[in-house]
C-alpha cells in the first residue's frame, strides 16, 4: 500500500488546477496530455507503456484502487510522488465523470499520435 504524508484539501493546489484545466482540449493540446477516469483504464495505461504524469486518488478509496498504483509505483511505471491524494470535494472537482470510481489518471499523448482539428488519430505501423 501507498503511504501518504497528506492529503490535498485545496481546490486552489496548483496540480489541482493544472488537472483541472485538461477538461478544455485547447490545454490538452498545449500540454500534450490527456486525462480519463477509472481503474480499469489506469490498469490498461499502465500495461501499454503509456508515461503516466499522474494518478489522482480519492481519499478513502478502496483497497483495490490503492493495491494497484502501489504495484505500478513498485515497476516503476509511476513515481511515487506523482500519485495525489485527494479529500472528496478536490476529486469531485477534478473528476468529470457521475459516479467515479476513485481513480483519475493523467498521461502523455503517445508518440505515434497526429492532433488536429478535427480529432485525434493513431498512425498505424
Amino acid at each position: 500500500m501507498l503511504n501518504f504524508c497528506e492529503v490535498v484539501t485545496s481546490r486552489q493546489n496548483p496540480t489541482v488546477k493544472r488537472i483541472c484545466a485538461l477538461s478544455e482540449k485547447k490545454k490538452r493540446y498545449e500540454e500534450g496530455v490527456f486525462r480519463f477516469d477509472g481503474i480499469k483504464l489506469f490498469r490498461e495505461a499502465a500495461e501499454c507503456g503509456l508515461c503516466i504524469e499522474y494518478a489522482v486518488i480519492r481519499e478513502g478509496v478502496s483497497s483495490d484502487i490503492e493495491l494497484c498504483v502501489a504495484d505500478a509505483v513498485k515497476r516503476g511505471i509511476i513515481r511515487k510522488n506523482a500519485v495525489l491524494l485527494v479529500s472528496e470535494s478536490v476529486f469531485e472537482k477534478i473528476s468529470e465523470e457521475k459516479s467515479p470510481e476513485g481513480i483519475i489518471t493523467v498521461a502523455r499523448f503517445p508518440k505515434n499520435v497526429v492532433r488536429h482539428d478535427e480529432g485525434i488519430e493513431v498512425e498505424s505501423g
